[in-house]
């Protein structure tokens, strides 16, 4: 963990000191095909035939799978165990509080469970309608990563020193707090 906290602040770095002191340079590596390259996705495997042949098995999982857990969650859950587990050796009434919700939520979302479990081994072809609806395209105005991504790349390409600059002060405010808190034991 120290290593990639270290690699990504170094990163980070490199890069804002390169928008900082060759602009032009810099941009021309961002926008090349070089991050296509390095970071290039996989084409996309589609489960589906997979998923209905061996839906009786994938159904008696999830049905099995749900009763157990809410068997275990129904006599041997213990609110105080949880939080100290959590959130320390002694935790605040309000913390308390939070992992019996937490309890109660898992409880109730797992009672849902064995009838979704119960739909898939027996007729998988009723649940067509609700994969069509989750497999749907979003439309590119409410696709946010673009937009966010497109935003971020006009910045850069409009104001790239300045860039650099806040993200030079950034990388250097984590550099110090993670040697303050590595340093420290945490």
């Amino acid at each position: 963990m120290t290593l990639l906290l270290w690699s990504t602040f170094m990163l980070v770095t490199l890069v804002s000191a390169g928008l900082v002191i060759a602009p032009g340079l810099t941009l021309r590596l961002a926008n090349s095909r070089l991050p296509t390259k390095l970071f290039a996705s996989r084409p996309i495997v589609s489960t589906e035939r997979f998923f209905y042949r061996h839906h009786r098995a994938f159904g008696a999982f999830l049905m099995l799978g749900s009763l157990y857990t809410l068997y275990r969650l129904s006599f041997s859950a213990n609110p105080s165990q949880m939080a100290a587990l959590l959130f320390g050796d002694a935790p605040s009434p309000l913390l308390l509080g939070l992992a019996e919700g937490g309890i109660h939520f898992l409880w109730l979302s797992n009672a849902f469970i064995p009838t979704f479990g119960l739909i898939v081994f027996a007729r998988p072809s009723l649940l067509k309608e609700l994969e069509q609806w989750a497999n749907r395209r979003v439309g590119d105005r409410f696709n946010l990563i673009t937009n966010v991504r497109h935003q971020v790349r006009t910045l850069a390409q409009r104001h790239p020193r300045t860039l650099g600059v806040l993200l030079l002060l950034a990388g250097m405010y984590l550099w110090s707090m993670a040697g303050f808190y590595l340093s420290a034991g945490y």
